[in-house]
């Protein structure tokens, strides 16, 4: 019996010795373990965007480019001109002379201009008239005229020549096709050394070689007549 005692209290001992081994064990798998869970990475199938959204800027309108000034011409004197003017510089001149409020553009060449016939018809439409002044001769047409004359045509061209005979030619080309028949005609002066009382005659002689006898004044050495037609003034002598 006493033998049996002995060995129970053996067997007693030795769980418990055994206890505080097995709890360090446990101790370590749990540490183990939750060392384990924090290593670990899940994939949830949620995706976090940690970017910071900002609302998307307008675009600014483009600034509309400023027309550049345009320095009109005087036009309250002759305005000097090229043979062959742009429209863009004769819609200028026009624009000036309206704003003027000039009678007539008058303009200078040394023979003969070119204008597009739509800034003088812009000038017709505004009651104004047109004139080309050369060395031989100046040409004024009315507005009326100028109406007639610009009708269904790009470019207008006036020349005022003098030629060797003493004569100067008068022309009027629309599109390059001489105009015979001008409504009012075209109010012609003519610098002159002869003097009123020694004129025979003034005639204009006209492309065909039809001579067709023109009233006229003289005023301070100016001859002043009127055409209806293209041609070539002569003044005869008495």
């Amino acid at each position: 019996m006493k033998k049996q005692l002995i060995a129970k209290l053996l067997v007693l001992g030795m769980v418990l010795a055994m206890l505080p081994v097995a709890a360090m064990a446990a101790n370590t798998g749990a540490a183990n373990s939750n060392e384990t869970y924090a290593n670990d990475v899940y994939d949830f199938g949620f995706v976090f965007d940690d970017t910071v959204s900002t609302p998307a800027e307008t675009p600014e309108e483009p600034e509309e480019p400023e027309e550049p000034e345009v320095t009109l011409p005087d036009v309250s004197a002759p305005v000097e001109v090229e043979e062959t003017v742009s429209a863009e510089d004769a819609a200028n001149l026009v624009k000036a002379a309206v704003e003027a409020d000039v009678e007539v553009l008058t303009v200078t060449v040394e023979t003969k201009v070119a204008m597009p016939a739509t800034a003088l018809a812009d000038l017709a439409d505004a009651g104004k008239g047109y004139a080309v002044t050369t060395s031989a001769a100046t040409v004024t047409v009315s507005s009326e005229a100028l109406a007639a004359i610009v009708k269904d045509a790009e470019t207008v061209e006036i020349s005022a020549e003098a030629n060797e005979d003493g004569t100067v030619s008068i022309a009027v080309l629309a599109d390059g096709k001489a105009i015979e028949d001008i409504p009012g005609g075209l109010d012609v002066v003519i610098p002159v050394t002869i003097e009123a009382d020694a004129i025979g005659k003034v005639v204009l002689v006209k492309a065909d070689g039809t001579e067709v006898e023109l009233e006229y004044e003289v005023v301070d050495g100016q001859l002043k007549v009127n055409v209806t037609a293209t041609g070539s003034i002569r003044v005869d002598k008495k």
